[in-house]
């Protein structure tokens, strides 16, 4: 499995939700889905499909906006040497957890201004009797509530090896 998505805390359904719709519309708007390997009854000609993407656009360095109060997160993978990552997956990785933390609501300043605010941020819960009672440092109000930490596993790029399949007899 060359990649994998997952939490790696508790997760809120609403922003899991937003969070793997945007990250399958990142991936299929990079084109991975149309590749003739996946859809191989498919033409790839636009002319003659028009769902197809011939020119696939990835963006491998997505530049997510900070929001106050958060510190980026590191990639699960960046301290190992070598790794040949797939730079769609990682696009719509990064994609995906901008969307979730630029979702937002009507709020305040500190001083009393209405502005739009974030509804979540990608932090753990801190779970008491069910309810999350963890606190944002975030300084505006309603302060964004606990999305969740959203992990995407990549394993190093191995070309395929057939394996060897011997046949025993039995007495």
């Amino acid at each position: 499995m060359p990649n994998v998505l997952c939490w790696e805390s508790v997760v809120a359904d609403e922003a899991a939700k937003l969070f793997s719709v945007e990250f399958f519309k990142a991936l299929e708007k990079d084109g991975s889905y149309d590749s003739p390997q996946l859809h191989p009854n498919q033409d790839p000609d636009p002319i003659l499909n028009p769902n197809a993407n011939p020119k696939p656009n990835p963006n491998p360095n997505p530049s997510p906006i900070p929001r106050p109060g958060s510190s980026p997160s590191p990639k699960p993978t960046e301290h190992l040497p070598n790794i040949q990552q797939d730079p769609s997956y990682s696009s719509a990785f990064e994609f995906a957890k901008v969307a979730v933390t630029d979702k937002t609501r009507d709020g305040k300043t500190e001083a009393g201004m209405d502005v739009q605010v974030a509804c979540w941020e990608l932090r753990a819960p801190k779970l008491v009797n069910k309810r999350d009672v963890s606190v944002s440092t975030s300084k505006y109000s309603p302060k964004p509530e606990a999305a969740g930490v959203p992990r995407l596993l990549q394993s190093p790029a191995v070309s395929p090896t057939p394996l060897a399949i011997t046949r025993s007899r039995s007495a």
